[in-house]
């Protein structure tokens, strides 16, 4: 009878040919009967690993590693692996700590391009947008074809604002993989961010082409289509992005915002208060739902929403606006100034936040200041610029007041 461990290196290498056939399932079964005759064999628990995080069983995955480790804890590919399990299983830090752990052990493994884009991957988990963005160029340093690595700088580099370099990248991935859909989303974001919106369209329309059951794909189109004012279509979008999936905020945001852009305001705040119950925490909603209120000119109802989105995301500058033209209303005049001084101090605002700005200041007596106003609107709007003149010149106030 032929010793154990040459049955097993029988059964070890009958798995490895099935691996090399990508058939994960019969090969893990030849791991599994390898294991039973050599149960601490370090190389196989880590191929049987392999397996099984191919077959997107993560925990078991997880712990055929940890069995590995236990033997030979400096066994980088271990590491390496487990990291990657890790960040499918959606434990990012754990991800980045095993994937440094084992770049320390063993350094040739940061030759490999796939480590380094789950450790890319997992620091933008964590919101380490700079850190994730290194860790991207230097897959993309390692392998200039790596489809994932030139779509994670793209996505990177949108989430830090830099659009244009996204752009980039993202086309680069395109190129490279015509099928990979990746890239067509945030791709589609970069295009509206940077307001080209019809170039979004069609970048929205292929990804749906490739994805159509991606409702994410069918709620974006149908806001690049509401921005080019083609609403019939939006609708129908938006409208086949809720089949897809009912109970998806972003999807109710963005129906919340088609419907106040088209005046319905009621509408919207039924879409908006349904996106806010399905995301409690996501500002937009939010702001959406407060803007509605006020356009219905029920500036009790508007506050609440606004308050919230500004705290949510202290530089939401349209909510902040809409804050304090609420308060304006109400009457609270200091609290209205504070808002939209905040917005000038965020951006440069729009001819309506200098108007009101103008019009607060005057309700506190300040009309020099309100007069500053009209300078800063007549290079931005002339008929705001004379209607605040003639409100501050009908109020009898001096400039010196």
């Amino acid at each position: 009878m032929a010793p154990s461990w040459i049955k097993a290196k029988w059964w070890y290498w009958h798995a490895r040919r099935e691996v090399r056939r990508k058939h994960y399932r019969s090969a893990f079964s030849y791991f599994e009967r390898a294991l039973t005759l050599l149960p601490e064999d370090v190389h196989t628990l880590c191929y049987a690993g392999y397996c099984l995080g191919a077959l997107r069983q993560y925990e078991e995955a997880v712990k055929m590693y940890d069995l590995a480790l236990q033997i030979r804890p400096d066994s980088a590919y271990a590491h390496a692996q487990l990291g990657r399990m890790f960040l499918q299983l959606q434990r990012p830090r754990e991800a980045v700590d095993a994937l440094n752990r084992a770049f320390r052990i063993q350094p040739n493994l940061k030759k490999q391009t796939l480590y380094w884009v789950a450790l890319a991957r997992a620091a933008g988990d964590l919101g380490r947008m700079e850190d994730a963005l290194a860790a991207y160029k230097e897959a993309s340093k390692r392998d200039p074809k790596d489809v994932e690595a030139h779509a994670g700088i793209g996505w990177t580099q949108s989430e830090l604002g830099n659009y244009r370099e996204a752009e980039q990248s993202l086309r680069t991935a395109i190129e490279l993989k015509p099928d990979y859909t990746d890239p067509y989303y945030s791709l589609g974001l970069v295009l509206q961010h940077l307001a080209r919106h019809q170039e979004a369209i069609t970048v929205f329309q292929r990804l749906v082409e490739l994805s159509p059951q991606d409702l994410d794909a069918h709620s974006e189109l149908g806001w690049a289509l509401s921005q080019t004012g083609k609403y019939p279509e939006a609708l129908s979008a938006y409208r086949r992005a809720l089949e897809l999936g009912p109970n998806v905020a972003r999807t109710h945001y963005n129906i919340a915002q088609f419907h106040q852009t088209q005046g319905d305001h009621r509408a919207a705040i039924e879409a908006a208060q349904r996106a806010i119950s399905l995301d409690p925490n996501a500002p937009d909603g939010y702001g959406v739902l407060g803007a509605a209120f006020a356009s219905l000119g029920d500036y009790d109802r508007a506050l609440g929403p606004n308050q919230e989105a500004v705290k949510l995301k202290p530089d939401f500058e349209e909510a902040w606006h809409n804050l304090g033209q609420a308060y304006l209303e109400k009457g609270e005049f200091e609290n209205s100034v504070g808002c939209f001084e905040r917005v000038l101090q965020l951006g440069s605002g729009i001819p309506a936040t200098h108007f009101l700005l103008g019009i607060g200041y005057l309700k506190l007596g300040k009309a020099a200041a309100a007069l500053g106003q009209c300078e800063l609107l007549q290079t931005q709007d002339t008929a705001m610029e004379r209607e605040l003149r003639e409100v501050i010149s009908s109020s009898g106030l001096s400039a010196e007041a």
